[in-house]
Protein backbone atom coordinates (compact mmCIF):
# COMPACT_ATOMS: atom_id res chain seq x y z
CA UNK A 1 0.00 0.00 0.00
CA UNK A 2 1.50 3.10 1.05
CA UNK A 3 5.45 3.08 -0.36
CA UNK A 4 6.72 3.34 3.41
CA UNK A 5 4.90 0.00 3.87
CA UNK A 6 6.02 -2.29 1.33
CA UNK A 7 9.35 -3.78 2.37
CA UNK A 8 9.37 -6.30 2.22
CA UNK A 9 6.66 -7.44 0.19
CA UNK A 10 4.19 -9.76 0.91
CA UNK A 11 4.04 -12.04 -2.03
CA UNK A 12 1.65 -14.84 -2.54
CA UNK A 13 1.56 -18.18 -5.26
CA UNK A 14 -2.30 -17.76 -6.15
CA UNK A 15 -5.17 -17.64 -8.22
CA UNK A 16 -6.10 -13.89 -8.09
CA UNK A 17 -9.18 -14.41 -6.01
CA UNK A 18 -7.45 -16.24 -3.61
CA UNK A 19 -4.72 -13.90 -3.45
CA UNK A 20 -7.24 -10.84 -2.76
CA UNK A 21 -8.93 -12.66 -0.31
CA UNK A 22 -5.91 -13.11 1.64
CA UNK A 23 -4.90 -9.12 1.56
CA UNK A 24 -8.65 -7.90 2.12
CA UNK A 25 -11.00 -10.77 3.67
CA UNK A 26 -14.20 -11.50 3.34
CA UNK A 27 -16.26 -12.44 6.11
CA UNK A 28 -13.60 -11.48 8.73
CA UNK A 29 -14.23 -11.07 12.43
CA UNK A 30 -16.26 -7.62 12.43
CA UNK A 31 -13.40 -5.17 14.16
CA UNK A 32 -10.73 -6.55 12.19
CA UNK A 33 -12.00 -6.92 8.84
CA UNK A 34 -13.34 -3.40 9.43
CA UNK A 35 -10.11 -2.03 10.29
CA UNK A 36 -8.25 -3.39 7.55
CA UNK A 37 -10.80 -2.43 5.13
CA UNK A 38 -10.69 1.35 6.64
CA UNK A 39 -6.81 1.74 6.39
CA UNK A 40 -7.06 0.58 2.89
CA UNK A 41 -9.35 2.67 1.79
CA UNK A 42 -7.28 5.58 3.47
CA UNK A 43 -4.05 4.56 1.06
CA UNK A 44 -7.02 4.23 -2.07
CA UNK A 45 -4.84 1.89 -4.15
CA UNK A 46 -3.27 -1.53 -3.97
CA UNK A 47 -0.32 -2.19 -6.54
CA UNK A 48 -0.26 -5.78 -8.14
CA UNK A 49 2.69 -7.00 -10.20
CA UNK A 50 1.84 -9.84 -12.22
CA UNK A 51 2.85 -11.39 -15.21
CA UNK A 52 -0.65 -12.14 -16.70
CA UNK A 53 -1.39 -9.96 -19.47
CA UNK A 54 -5.09 -10.89 -20.74
CA UNK A 55 -6.68 -8.24 -21.02
CA UNK A 56 -9.45 -9.51 -20.14
CA UNK A 57 -8.61 -10.89 -17.10
CA UNK A 58 -6.88 -7.26 -15.90
CA UNK A 59 -10.66 -5.74 -16.58
CA UNK A 60 -12.59 -8.05 -14.58
CA UNK A 61 -10.76 -8.48 -11.71
CA UNK A 62 -10.25 -4.36 -11.24
CA UNK A 63 -13.65 -3.80 -11.49
CA UNK A 64 -14.71 -6.23 -9.20
CA UNK A 65 -12.39 -5.18 -6.84
CA UNK A 66 -13.11 -1.42 -6.80
CA UNK A 67 -17.21 -2.26 -6.64
CA UNK A 68 -16.91 -4.75 -3.78
CA UNK A 69 -13.97 -2.69 -1.39
CA UNK A 70 -14.13 0.89 -3.52
CA UNK A 71 -10.50 0.24 -3.72
CA UNK A 72 -8.26 0.78 -7.00
CA UNK A 73 -6.35 -2.35 -8.02
CA UNK A 74 -3.25 -1.06 -10.40
CA UNK A 75 -2.08 -3.92 -12.26
CA UNK A 76 2.19 -3.54 -13.53
CA UNK A 77 2.34 -6.41 -16.27
CA UNK A 78 5.96 -7.14 -17.01
CA UNK A 79 7.40 -10.67 -17.46
CA UNK A 80 8.04 -13.08 -14.76
CA UNK A 81 11.76 -12.74 -14.81
CA UNK A 82 11.46 -8.73 -15.14
CA UNK A 83 8.95 -8.58 -12.30
CA UNK A 84 11.18 -10.22 -9.83
CA UNK A 85 14.52 -8.73 -10.59
CA UNK A 86 12.67 -5.34 -9.87
CA UNK A 87 11.04 -6.86 -6.50
CA UNK A 88 14.78 -7.30 -5.72
CA UNK A 89 16.38 -4.59 -6.42
CA UNK A 90 13.22 -2.58 -4.48
CA UNK A 91 13.94 -4.90 -2.25
CA UNK A 92 17.65 -4.21 -1.50
CA UNK A 93 16.79 -0.14 -1.43
CA UNK A 94 13.89 -0.73 0.93
CA UNK A 95 11.38 0.47 -0.83
CA UNK A 96 8.79 -1.44 -2.76
CA UNK A 97 6.30 -0.35 -5.24
CA UNK A 98 4.62 -3.34 -5.24
CA UNK A 99 2.57 -4.66 -2.99
CA UNK A 100 1.70 -7.92 -3.97
CA UNK A 101 3.21 -10.20 -6.65
CA UNK A 102 1.17 -12.99 -8.89
CA UNK A 103 3.67 -14.80 -10.87
CA UNK A 104 5.36 -18.48 -10.78
CA UNK A 105 6.64 -20.01 -8.09
CA UNK A 106 10.12 -20.28 -9.74
CA UNK A 107 10.01 -16.76 -10.43
CA UNK A 108 8.66 -15.79 -6.84
CA UNK A 109 11.47 -18.48 -4.92
CA UNK A 110 14.46 -16.57 -6.05
CA UNK A 111 13.09 -13.90 -3.42
CA UNK A 112 12.45 -16.07 -0.69
CA UNK A 113 16.40 -16.50 0.41
CA UNK A 114 16.97 -12.79 0.02
CA UNK A 115 14.25 -12.29 2.63
CA UNK A 116 12.06 -10.08 0.41
CA UNK A 117 9.15 -11.66 1.54
CA UNK A 118 7.03 -10.87 4.84
CA UNK A 119 4.81 -13.82 5.70
CA UNK A 120 1.48 -14.66 3.90
CA UNK A 121 -0.02 -16.82 6.71
CA UNK A 122 -0.51 -14.07 9.29
CA UNK A 123 -2.78 -12.25 6.27
CA UNK A 124 -4.91 -15.43 6.23
CA UNK A 125 -8.01 -14.17 9.07
CA UNK A 126 -10.97 -15.95 7.45
CA UNK A 127 -11.75 -19.03 9.27
CA UNK A 128 -13.07 -20.13 5.83
CA UNK A 129 -9.65 -19.95 4.14
CA UNK A 130 -7.72 -21.62 6.90
CA UNK A 131 -10.70 -24.16 6.77
CA UNK A 132 -9.27 -27.36 4.94
CA UNK A 133 -12.09 -28.77 3.84
CA UNK A 134 -12.27 -25.82 1.80
CA UNK A 135 -8.93 -26.92 -0.11
CA UNK A 136 -7.89 -29.58 -2.74
CA UNK A 137 -6.43 -32.03 -0.66
CA UNK A 138 -7.36 -31.18 3.25
CA UNK A 139 -4.69 -28.17 3.66
CA UNK A 140 -3.69 -24.90 2.15
CA UNK A 141 -0.31 -26.03 0.37
CA UNK A 142 2.50 -23.81 0.88
CA UNK A 143 5.91 -23.77 -1.17
CA UNK A 144 8.30 -22.54 1.31
CA UNK A 145 9.64 -24.70 4.62
CA UNK A 146 7.75 -22.54 6.96
CA UNK A 147 4.55 -22.95 5.55
CA UNK A 148 4.43 -18.94 5.78
CA UNK A 149 5.45 -17.23 2.56
CA UNK A 150 4.73 -18.41 -0.28
CA UNK A 151 0.96 -19.74 -1.15
CA UNK A 152 0.15 -22.10 -3.92
CA UNK A 153 -3.69 -22.14 -4.88
CA UNK A 154 -3.31 -23.49 -7.96
CA UNK A 155 -1.32 -25.71 -10.21
CA UNK A 156 -1.41 -27.65 -13.91
CA UNK A 157 0.58 -29.37 -16.20
CA UNK A 158 1.21 -27.24 -19.72
CA UNK A 159 1.47 -28.40 -22.91
CA UNK A 160 0.34 -31.71 -24.61
CA UNK A 161 2.45 -34.46 -27.03
CA UNK A 162 1.69 -32.94 -30.91
CA UNK A 163 3.10 -35.36 -33.57
CA UNK A 164 4.11 -34.64 -37.35
CA UNK A 165 1.73 -37.35 -38.73
CA UNK A 166 4.07 -37.39 -41.82
CA UNK A 167 6.73 -39.05 -39.98
CA UNK A 168 4.80 -40.85 -37.18
CA UNK A 169 1.87 -42.83 -37.42
CA UNK A 170 -0.76 -41.91 -34.24
CA UNK A 171 -1.57 -45.70 -33.54
CA UNK A 172 2.88 -45.97 -32.60
CA UNK A 173 2.38 -43.90 -29.82
CA UNK A 174 0.32 -45.26 -27.24
CA UNK A 175 1.91 -44.47 -23.83
CA UNK A 176 4.48 -42.04 -22.75
CA UNK A 177 6.83 -44.55 -22.67
CA UNK A 178 6.82 -44.85 -26.46
CA UNK A 179 8.62 -41.30 -26.56
CA UNK A 180 11.96 -43.45 -25.68
CA UNK A 181 11.82 -46.07 -28.54
CA UNK A 182 15.50 -45.65 -30.65
CA UNK A 183 13.71 -44.52 -33.47
CA UNK A 184 12.85 -41.33 -32.17
CA UNK A 185 16.10 -40.19 -30.69
CA UNK A 186 17.07 -36.71 -31.47
CA UNK A 187 13.59 -36.25 -32.99
CA UNK A 188 11.91 -34.56 -30.52
CA UNK A 189 11.01 -31.05 -29.73
CA UNK A 190 10.51 -29.12 -26.07
CA UNK A 191 9.98 -26.70 -24.02
CA UNK A 192 12.90 -26.41 -21.71
CA UNK A 193 12.79 -27.62 -18.57
CA UNK A 194 15.34 -25.85 -16.78
CA UNK A 195 13.39 -22.20 -16.18
CA UNK A 196 10.20 -21.58 -15.23
CA UNK A 197 6.90 -22.02 -17.28
CA UNK A 198 5.44 -24.78 -19.56
CA UNK A 199 8.98 -26.86 -20.15
CA UNK A 200 9.41 -26.72 -16.40
CA UNK A 201 5.89 -27.51 -15.49
CA UNK A 202 5.42 -30.61 -17.95
CA UNK A 203 8.76 -32.01 -16.46
CA UNK A 204 7.93 -31.92 -13.24
CA UNK A 205 4.42 -33.69 -13.62
CA UNK A 206 5.71 -36.43 -15.76
CA UNK A 207 8.57 -36.95 -12.41
CA UNK A 208 5.59 -37.46 -10.40
CA UNK A 209 4.07 -39.49 -12.30
CA UNK A 210 6.34 -41.52 -14.62
CA UNK A 211 9.68 -41.06 -12.54
CA UNK A 212 12.58 -39.26 -12.24
CA UNK A 213 14.81 -41.96 -14.39
CA UNK A 214 11.93 -41.86 -16.97
CA UNK A 215 12.20 -38.02 -16.98
CA UNK A 216 16.22 -38.14 -17.60
CA UNK A 217 16.17 -40.69 -20.15
CA UNK A 218 13.22 -38.67 -22.20
CA UNK A 219 15.51 -35.29 -21.47
CA UNK A 220 18.84 -36.81 -22.30
CA UNK A 221 19.48 -39.80 -23.84
CA UNK A 222 16.58 -38.93 -26.81
CA UNK A 223 17.95 -35.21 -27.48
Amino acid sequence: MGNDERAPLSLLLAWVVSLLAVNFAWGAAPTEWESLVNRARQEKRVVLGTDISIGNFRQGITTSFAKQFGIELEFRVLEGAQLVAIAARECAAGRASMDLLLSGNSELILLYPKGCLAPARPKLILPEVLDGKNWRGGALKWNDPEGQYLLQTSEAAYGWTVINTDQVKPSELNSARDLLRPEYKGKIASFDPRGGGAGQGRATYMMTVLGEDYVRSLYLDQK
